[in-house]
């Protein structure tokens, strides 16, 4: 009631996912831009009477429709695997008098076949009810939207949502590539932004002449990326561990639970009678069993544990959450911005080797590591590379703050490796002309030139039913 401010009357309801939602979120007609309105950029209203059914595209007796206020983020539950947002409109004094509404439901645009859900105005007991606007009435309507999606899980491969600004930053709206949760939760339509990238040493983008596609059936409910090939002599010696598309899923492999892949009869070098030092072709070499002149060696010989084959292992660290939960995998740079209250964490899967230097483009306000993410031990922080003391290098996790209202871009965190290019050490040199090879598996996809490597996905949507309890 206007005057009085007096709840006088709620309505709740349950929608549907009409079959045209499918359509709507895909009709992004920029090749970059994801700034069209999605699938629920209106909320409309009507009077009829029936049973909602996905085939349909309009209300039963369409009365009228807004566009949405502020979309609030009103769960963020990413390790769950749950985000929602909240639509509202204001129905004021002047607007829809003497109507009684019955059903509402999302739309794409103000017009009367653009409905992408469907409800009927129930009570709090499930009952059919109707609410009639007069002119001193005030009706808000909202509406929230949830996306339920496969978070990570240790032990098997999976996707993972990236998108570090709006799960810890939820006013934050990128004019950027990043339209994939957006589009689910019906801010803007899905872009046709076609690129991918490799994560291992660093994050490395397909290259250009490869044309990948991304494509949207609507009927099928799918998002497809073409088959991309790198074949024999491309990509070589280099480890994948994920593939990151610019929509915003990341595909892990070492570190999400990608099988151990064997390398077999790997030639590691040629004795010179001097050299004691020799590497692996690809990182993270565990099971490693090395022969000379094909005799297998069952003594004289060490082997480093599994450790990556460069310093900056900053693309292999992941983005958590304040209580540890592992769920944005990180990049090539880290920005504090991208972070919840300007402070980003970071979990160091290699804490056991130690981290050396990290390097920021600003000062930040407070740097700290800690191991249990509740006692945090302050480190000396300036621009530039920061050297770790020794005492400090082997925690877990890595904090950093920018200063207030401003950023700051974490580029490079080095590990503290011993014989860094080299992973298995002789005590004694092989003999001059000894053939040495090696054996072992490593916790990526090792790309070399006796392989191609085909990498393709496929999305498939659907609406999301709750599990019986």
């Amino acid at each position: 009631d206007s005057r009085t401010g007096e709840v006088r009357q709620r309505a709740q309801g349950e929608n549907i996912i009409l079959d045209q939602l499918w359509g709507r979120m895909f009709a992004c007609t920029s090749s970059i831009s994801p700034k069209e309105n999605g699938w629920a950029s209106y909320i409309q209203y009507g009077t009829g009477v029936g049973k909602p059914i996905s085939t349909r595209n309009s209300l039963f007796e369409y009365s009228g429709g807004k566009s949405t206020e502020k979309n609030e983020l009103t769960t963020a539950k990413v390790h769950d695997g749950i985000i929602s947002v909240r639509y509202k409109i204001v129905l004021n004094t002047t607007e829809a008098n003497n109507v009684i509404l019955t059903e509402v439901g999302l739309a794409n645009d103000a017009s009367n076949t653009s409905l992408c859900t469907h409800a009927m105005l129930k009570d709090l007991n499930g009952n059919t009810i109707s609410i009639f606007k007069t002119s001193t009435d005030i009706i808000n309507i909202y509406a929230t939207v949830f996306l339920h999606f496969a978070s990570y899980k240790s032990g098997q491969i999976c996707s993972i949502i990236v998108f570090p600004k709006f799960a810890f930053n939820p006013t934050y709206y990128t004019n950027e590539y990043w339209s994939f949760l957006w589009a689910f939760l019906g801010v803007y339509k899905l872009c046709y932004h076609n690129q991918l990238y490799f994560a291992s040493n660093s994050f490395y983008s397909i290259d250009s002449g490869k044309n990948p596609k991304l494509t949207f059936n609507s009927v099928e409910r799918t998002i497809s990326f073409s088959p991309v090939r790198f074949n024999e002599t491309e990509k070589c010696d280099f480890d994948i561990i994920g593939i990151f598309s610019s929509i915003g899923i990341l595909f892990t492999f070492g570190f999400g639970g990608f099988q151990p892949f064997p390398v077999t009869n790997e030639s590691i070098g040629t004795g010179n009678g001097l050299t004691k030092d020799f590497a692996t072709a690809f990182g993270y070499a565990e099971n490693v069993a090395v022969k000379v002149n094909a005799t297998l060696q069952q003594s004289g010989i060490n082997v480093d544990p599994p450790k990556p084959k460069t310093e900056n292992a900053l693309s292999q660290m992941w983005l958590i959450d304040v209580n540890g939960n592992r769920i944005f995998a990180s990049s090539n740079a880290i920005r504090t911005t991208d972070s919840y209250e300007n402070t980003c964490i970071l979990y160091n899967p290699w804490h056991s080797l130690g981290m050396k230097e990290y390097t920021v483009n600003a000062n930040p306000r407070e740097v700290a590591v800690s191991d249990d993410l509740v006692s945090w031990s302050a480190l000396p922080h300036s621009s530039g590379a920061n050297v770790i003391d020794t005492i400090y290098r082997k925690y877990k996790y890595l904090k950093i703050c920018g200063p207030q209202n401003n950023d700051v871009i974490l580029s490079s965190v080095k590990l503290d490796l011993t014989n860094a290019d080299t992973n298995i050490h002789f005590d004694a040199a092989p003999p001059k002309g000894a053939v040495i090879t090696a054996d072992y598996s490593t916790n990526s996809i090792p790309k070399d030139t006796n392989h191609v490597f085909d990498f393709s996905f496929t999305i498939q949507l659907g609406e999301y039913t709750p599990p019986v309890v």
